[in-house]
């Protein structure tokens, strides 16, 4: 199995800090956010591959810290990065072109994990896996709110039936039917990746957000189940930062 990081957006709501430093690479307590993704990645049976989707301008910075996590490495060296080429917000290629083009790197011969690189969580990846093959299904990692005020017009959300199978979803509802929020932690059988690619190549206005492929793996009829995350952070805003800052250091008490 393969594995996809998302790396390469701007962070334009965390602005001026992301101005000159990535947000996969802020600081959360002693590790950066892709410290701790990628140690949660590290842990699953079978990945050989893990590649970092980057941008242009921040290139130099994950180089360097790519050095300084291998060297934490014994002898795995699996962990590539990958050029983007742009240089902006506005020629970004968005989530969904990022995948594709690490599809093209990577090939669609075996099953690929999909994360983005602003998601703390916590949780064993290796229960993805292990659901993909009791059901034979794509996996989609979700965590449940309290409420549906804490989901509304703020993420994408699912429902589920009985067996944990996604029914449907719908990008930040205003009226949210569940508040099973879906989290940008995606599981994609081989066989499902062209699904995605397919997506990609059809004509668009704008970018596709990564939400789009549960949705299109739906709309053509492929089984989705969900994992539950017993905690999970989106990290979009300054406040968003601060609190999952604050959540960690509380556990470090």
């Amino acid at each position: 199995m393969k594995a996809i990081i998302l790396a390469a957006g701007y962070s334009t709501r965390l602005r001026p800090l992301t101005d000159h430093i990535a947000k996969p690479l802020l600081l959360i307590g002693s590790n950066t956010i892709l410290d701790s993704i990628l140690e949660k990645v590290l842990r699953i049976d079978g990945v050989n591959k893990i590649l970092i989707v980057v941008n242009a301008k921040f290139y130099s910075q994950f180089e360097d810290w790519r050095r300084q996590f291998s060297r934490q490495m014994t002898g795995r060296q699996i962990i590539e990065l990958l050029n983007d080429n742009t240089i902006s917000n506005e020629t970004r290629l968005g989530a969904m072109g990022d995948i594709c083009l690490a599809l093209e790197n990577l090939g669609c011969d075996e099953d690929v994990l999909i994360i983005a690189g602003d998601n703390m969580f916590e949780g064993n990846l290796q229960t993805l896996i292990d659901l993909r093959n009791r059901q034979d299904a794509s996996v989609l990692g979700v965590h449940e709110f309290p409420t549906l005020e804490e989901v509304q017009r703020k993420f994408g959300v699912v429902t589920i039936d009985a067996d944990g199978r996604v029914q449907e979803f719908e990008e930040k509802p205003e009226a949210p039917k569940s508040s099973l929020a879906a989290t940008a932690i995606y599981l994609i059988r081989q066989q499902d990746l062209k699904h995605i690619t397919a997506l990609n190549q059809t004509p668009h206005s704008g970018e596709l957000n990564a939400g789009m492929l549960i949705h299109e793996l739906l709309r053509k009829g492929e089984k989705v189940h969900c994992v539950d995350l017993q905690s999970w952070y989106d990290i979009g805003t300054h406040e968003d930062l601060a609190k999952v800052r604050e959540y960690y250091q509380s556990l470090s008490r």
